[in-house]
């Protein structure tokens, strides 16, 4: 048995909209080279909303095939019971409301606890995916306009100060610059490299990469997979993260007519136009949706979207503290 499959590892959207996508490109990449590994995601939901889930923390559900949502709520972006129906798998589901101490304390517990469900001892590595990049936000000038700019308060924000002083977590950045500056979150990288809170960045469409030092975890190797959501065999992580990606996201124009439950996402989409090398302009069709130079909605995909970035996640609320007083 390989250094690799001995892990029990959980992959998870960190904090909101649907993350939980942009954490399959890594899910899909550890389990081809032999983790075992469970998705999860970080959302604002009642647990009181979640029918036919399985209850783990009081902050926690496992999400079924069968799971849905009920009441005011089951009209938001859920995604993922139909994550859980396509890769045939079931969710950890992390539950906030945005009462900030309350979700802290809870959520952190609820990270704790993950290992219950999956029956293991113990949970030996937490990534937590942000497509966009706000989870660096340090500063309130940080921010774009449709961000919190309170580093403190938000999805993220929350997430991060519950996994203050893991040692085993890490937050993977997708798609930077959408939610952030884009110099704001390099000054903010450098600093936590500086700190030794930086683990090096993967292009996950070439699989080129720099400074990259978690490769006893997932080297992004072309591999076989098998059975998952139909793909078959012989197909790579990416192919296997398009067929998810493709019957959970409404992606273009075309698409708005027949749904069949897609939905809208600005990080997700523009990471898989990215990844699939459609740079140049592209629509996300969600409200808020920022306008280009040339007049028209919509955001210029560019080969910076294709890397990830790895960071200590438990490093991240510590310094926003140190650097706000």
């Amino acid at each position: 048995m390989s250094a690799r499959n001995k892990n029990r590892i959980l992959v998870s959207g960190l904090g909101g909209g649907l993350d939980i996508v942009n954490a399959s490109l890594l899910y899909y990449a550890m389990m081809e080279e032999g983790n075992n590994v469970s998705l999860g995601s970080v959302r604002p939901v009642s647990q009181s909303s979640i029918r036919g889930g399985v209850p783990f923390s009081d902050s926690g559900t496992l999400i079924l095939p069968k799971s849905h949502i009920v009441g005011r709520e089951k009209n938001r972006r859920y995604i993922e019971p139909m994550v859980s129906k396509l890769t045939r798998s079931s969710i950890l589901l992390f539950s906030t409301r945005y009462r900030r101490k309350l979700d802290i304390v809870r959520l952190s517990q609820a990270f704790k606890d993950a290992r219950v469900p999956l029956r293991e001892e113990k949970l030996n590595y937490l990534f937590f995916v942000d497509g966009g990049g706000d989870s660096l936000i340090f500063r309130r000038e940080d921010a774009k306009d449709s961000e919190f700019d309170d580093p403190f308060e938000g999805g993220d924000a929350h997430s991060l100060a519950a996994l203050e002083d893991f040692e085993n977590a890490y937050l993977c950045v997708i798609s930077k610059g959408l939610d952030i500056k884009v110099d704001a979150f390099e000054r903010n990288r450098k600093l936590l490299q500086e700190r030794g809170h930086y683990f090096g960045r993967v292009n996950l469409a070439t699989g080129e990469k720099e400074d990259f030092q978690l490769e006893d975890l997932v080297g992004f190797d072309e591999s076989s997979v098998e059975g998952l959501i139909g793909i078959g065999k012989n197909r790579s992580y990416l192919n296997v993260y398009n067929g998810l990606a493709q019957r959970t996201l409404l992606l273009r124009k075309d698409d708005f007519k027949k749904p069949d439950g897609r939905m809208v996402s600005h990080t997700a989409t523009v990471t898989y136009h990215a990844m699939n090398g459609e740079f140049g302009p592209q629509r996300t069709f969600v409200d808020w949706e920022p306008n280009l130079s040339e007049g028209r909605k919509g955001v210029r995909v560019t080969k910076g979207h294709q890397w990830m970035y790895f960071f200590d996640a438990g490093a991240i609320h510590r310094i926003k503290k140190e650097i706000n007083g």
